[in-house]
C-alpha cells in the first residue's frame, strides 16, 4: 500500500511506464516490470527525500525499486537496493570531489 501511495503521490511527474525486462543495473529472465519515467522537479525531490533517509530503501513492496537517476541522457546513479549496490557514472573532478565528501561513503 505505501508503495501505491507513492505512485501516486508522483503520478503528475511521471512522463510514462514501460513495460521492460531491463533497466540500468537489473536484467530480469522471463518476465517483464512497469519502469516509471518521472521527471526530476524541486517537488520530485522533496516526495523522494521525505519517503527515506536510505539509498537502499527502494525496494518493493514499500516503495518502487531501484531507483535511477539520468543526467544528459546517460544513466547517472544506478542502483541495485536488495544488494545494496550504487553507482555513480561521473568524470566530473567537482561531482567526484562532492562524493568523496559524503561522510560514510565508500568509494571503489
Amino acid at each position: 500500500m505505501r508503495m501505491q501511495r507513492h505512485l501516486y503521490t508522483l503520478q503528475p511527474y511521471v512522463n510514462t511506464v514501460k513495460k521492460q525486462e531491463y533497466w540500468p543495473g537489473t536484467q530480469l529472465v522471463g518476465h517483464y516490470a512497469d519502469v516509471y519515467y518521472i521527471a526530476c522537479h524541486p517537488e520530485v525531490e522533496a516526495i523522494l527525500q521525505a519517503s527515506t533517509d536510505r539509498l537502499y530503501q527502494w525496494i518493493m513492496p514499500s516503495l518502487p525499486e531501484d531507483i535511477c537517476f539520468f543526467k544528459k541522457s546517460e544513466p547517472w546513479l544506478v542502483t541495485v537496493a536488495h544488494e545494496q549496490i550504487g553507482i555513480i557514472n561521473t568524470d566530473d573532478p567537482i561531482e567526484i570531489d562532492r562524493i568523496r565528501a559524503i561522510e560514510g561513503i565508500m568509494i571503489h
